[in-house]
């Protein structure tokens, strides 16, 4: 997917004054296929590219989904934090039951989706083992069954947060083509305008390119 050479804008800005320009010299350009017909069809595709969401307004979507993924993934942090201080506060901080928690794999899923859901599995399995035992320090079935629901949230905002990221995606490489085709029509009918006014200087004018350098 290759980004356009110029921002959207400055494309649509100057596809629009050559069309215009084009359509007050239409008889002239159409002994080189530039007639009615292909500037309303240029006009067409200006207008549909300038409707479609923006890039700045795709990745807004998406980095919405990610703050979601990102305080479900902070909400099972704190949920085996919580599990993991009752360990220590049950069963002492050197217990065999306190070394079942996996410290260093949990503090490592922090950033990651994939390996806390990994983590949480095993949180979850640990808080199961030992209910009863750590039931007195406030981990009841009830907060086991939060944990598990916080699980299915953080893989349920992972997805949607893939399934914007590939909606995004799309919706770039479908602007980026379209504004190819313009950016291409654009140099097309400048190329043809100079050439045909080659000998009129003032309309030739019209025809320069207008791209920043």
């Amino acid at each position: 997917m290759i980004r356009p050479k110029y921002p959207d804008e400055v494309i649509y800005s100057i596809a629009r004054v050559t069309l215009a320009n084009a359509r007050e010299n239409v008889a002239d350009l159409n002994s080189f296929g530039i007639t009615a017909e292909v500037l309303t069809a240029f006009e067409t595709s200006i207008e549909t590219a300038a409707a479609l969401p923006s890039g700045p307004v795709l990745l807004l979507g998406q980095k919405n989904l990610t703050g979601n993924k990102n305080s479900a993934i902070d909400a099972c942090y704190d949920w085996g934090k919580a599990l993991q201080t009752r360990l220590k506060f049950v069963f002492g901080r050197k217990s065999p039951q306190s070394d079942t928690f996996p410290n260093k794999t949990f503090l490592a899923a922090r950033t990651s989706e994939t390996r806390m859901a990994a983590v949480m599995e095993v949180l979850l399995s640990l808080a199961e083992q030992y209910q009863d035992t750590l039931a007195a320090a406030g981990q009841t079935p009830e907060v086991i069954a939060a944990g598990r629901t916080l699980l299915t949230q953080m893989r349920e905002a992972e997805a949607q947060q893939e399934l914007k990221k590939a909606a995004k995606n799309a919706g770039n490489r479908k602007r980026y083509k379209q504004l190819d085709e313009i950016y291409e029509t654009t140099n097309r009918v400048n190329e043809i305008g100079r050439l045909v006014f080659k000998n009129d200087p003032d309309k030739q004018a019209l025809f320069k390119s207008r791209w920043p350098r």
